[in-house]
């Protein structure tokens, strides 16, 4: 199978940027078609970039098809774990919880505030266009995303398209680049030695989970002080949270707080 020549011991990592990897790997499925190989340190990596392989592979999951085994392990150690890092049954429950909170209803409900979203995003596009700004199409797209995941999955209003500054996307401008290092990482050297970049990240990671610990203390109030959205939840968070508290269900705290984790990480 056609790919990209490997390094010794390495492969190809040292020809990606891993917070650039799919314009890497877009550049070698222009050169070597949409099935093609690489290596990541000792492992030989396939790369699908067929739309209808890709498509059965995802109907497949999650008996025929899982993320990387690095993946999971460092999404565990990072303190979370949810739908994105579940594999096996434990996918299934989790996956039956979660697409129950995207009811039409739901989803009905959460429109306008897509809308507020979506133009804020144009507004932001259409100034750069006349004042001919250059723009980092990337990052715009990824706070457009931030936006619309806090709005549907916490309820809340993060706007961080007009205010770049906001704590909670700093935090997490600087945990995802290092999440992606160690994911494709050939050594695992963080669980050995702890470097000022690994320092840096703890504290990052922290402010995160206290902001994500934040989100569910306010719904649970909000909840406690309208007994209604127990039965008709307006957001992902608040159909957890009452799913948590139904009686039988296995859904722990801890839970609730890797799906919203794993909520930070839908960008």
């Amino acid at each position: 199978m056609p790919g990209p020549r490997p390094w010794p011991l390495v492969g190809n990592l040292p020809q990606v940027d891993p917070q650039r990897m799919h314009a890497a790997l877009e550049a070698w499925a222009d050169e070597y078609g949409p099935l093609y190989r690489f290596r990541m340190g000792r492992r030989q990596t396939l790369v699908v970039a067929r739309k209808d392989l890709i498509a059965q592979m995802l109907r497949d999951r999650p008996d025929g098809w899982r993320r990387l085994q690095s993946m999971q392990e460092i999404i565990r150690e990072m303190g979370s774990h949810g739908l994105f890092s579940a594999e096996g049954d434990d996918w299934r429950r989790q996956r039956k919880l979660v697409m129950a909170a995207f009811d039409p209803g739901h989803l009905k409900r959460y429109f306008p505030a897509l809308v507020r979203v979506t133009e804020r995003l144009l507004k932001r596009l259409g100034n750069a266009a006349d004042s001919g700004e250059v723009l980092d199409l990337q990052t715009v797209l990824m706070r457009y995303t931030v936006d619309v995941t806090a709005g549907l999955a916490f309820g809340i209003d993060v706007n961080t398209q007009e205010e770049p500054d906001d704590p909670l996307q700093a935090h997490l401008d600087k945990v995802f680049p290092m999440l992606m290092k160690r994911i494709f990482a050939p050594f695992p050297w963080w669980r050995y030695m702890r470097l000022p970049s690994d320092r840096a990240f703890d504290r990052h990671l922290a402010k995160v989970h206290e902001a994500v610990g934040g989100f569910v203390q306010a719904a649970r109030d909000r909840m406690e002080r309208n007994p209604e959205l127990f039965r008709q939840p307006t957001n992902l968070l608040e159909a957890l949270i009452a799913a948590r508290d139904e009686k039988g269900d296995g859904l722990s705290e801890q839970g609730i707080t890797g799906k919203c984790d794993d909520g930070s990480s839908w960008r």
